[in-house]
């Protein structure tokens, strides 16, 4: 159909106008997927070196805090994080960051036993090296040793992995703070993605205070199948799944979108619960169906030379 198309329009009659032509298109070809490897090359997370690893920070208080260590932040040696958000330090040296464990944690404003008066001192555990989230919450100011626990990954994902599968990396960490009912399975908490086949059960950090309960906990990353569209809301059991009882449910929209990887912080606030989802990896923002363009130019092209390149040598 390409030589009918082009004598329709006296265009590249000649054998050797056709083959210089072909040779253009695949020349095109080639720069159309190069310019789609940059695209996605630039999408990629960065990659370890040697001695070093991602380190995610997150804030499960309902108030910003500020961060200090001269290793984790050198230029000013302070950070900021929001309420329920997240901070990635990307290649961390492990070497260096053993030599100072020490942190210290500035509050907006007195949140239990924290003092917006001076900042709380504490230390790394060692432990942090391997990867994983360091999750901040009040019950660190009411700690003996003072040491912050790493939620440390299970060795199947890196925190800036992309998902081999093409779905979505998500983990979730929580602090339930202020629930007057105690979960019926046993104090556990269980997380469920609609639309995914993600259901676990989890056995949290229970603080059991006069009149309420505060569950603090993390669940590893999964990767989810979201090729299912829809809504993927979060909801959280608090009895058995065969009772009768309605679960608590998170009915937002978490956004998650292929080839991205998140943290979901989930929090309890004013009776009711919520979840902020923070996007650690961009999603893919190529789709593979543009691959299509160059695939069709590179044909035309292999038509037009090689083609026309036997058409021309038989005719001699």
């Amino acid at each position: 159909g390409v030589y009918p198309l082009f004598a329709k329009f006296n265009f590249l009659k000649k054998p050797l106008q056709r083959i210089v032509c072909g040779g253009v298109l695949a020349a095109v070809a080639f720069t159309i997927c190069g310019f789609f490897q940059l695209t996605i090359e630039s999408e990629l997370p960065p990659i370890l070196n040697a001695n070093e690893f991602h380190l995610t920070i997150a804030n499960g208080l309902d108030t910003e805090i500020t961060l200090t260590n001269p290793v984790l932040f050198p230029a000013d040696s302070t950070k900021t994080i929001d309420k329920y958000n997240t901070l990635i330090k990307e290649n961390v040296n492990s070497k260096d960051l053993l030599t100072n464990l020490n942190l210290e944690i500035a509050f907006t404003r007195t949140v239990g036993a924290c003092l917006n008066t001076e900042p709380a001192k504490i230390k790394l555990d060692s432990s942090v090296e391997k990867g994983g989230v360091l999750y901040i919450t009040e019950d660190i100011c009411g700690q003996v040793d003072k040491v912050l626990q790493t939620y440390n990954f299970d060795g199947k994902f890196d925190i800036m992995d992309k998902p081999a599968d093409g779905g979505a990396l998500t983990a979730v960490v929580f602090n339930f703070k202020g629930i007057t009912v105690i979960p019926e399975n046993g104090s556990n908490v269980e997380f469920r993605f609609t639309n995914s086949e993600f259901t676990k059960d989890f056995k949290p950090k229970h603080i059991d205070e006069i009149g309420e309960q505060q569950y603090i906990g993390f669940v590893p990353y999964n990767e989810l199948d979201i090729h299912l569209g829809g809504e993927y809301t979060l909801e959280l059991f608090k009895s058995p799944k065969d009772s009768q009882v309605k679960p608590d449910t998170i009915k937002k929209d978490l956004g998650l979108k292929q080839g991205g990887s998140y943290i979901i912080v989930a929090h309890y606030d004013n009776g009711k619960f919520d979840a902020i989802v923070n996007n650690v990896v961009k999603p893919n923002s190529v789709s593979m169906f543009w691959q299509i363009i160059q695939y069709l130019v590179i044909t035309a092209g292999e038509i037009m030379f090689s083609i026309t390149g036997l058409e021309f040598s038989y005719s001699q």
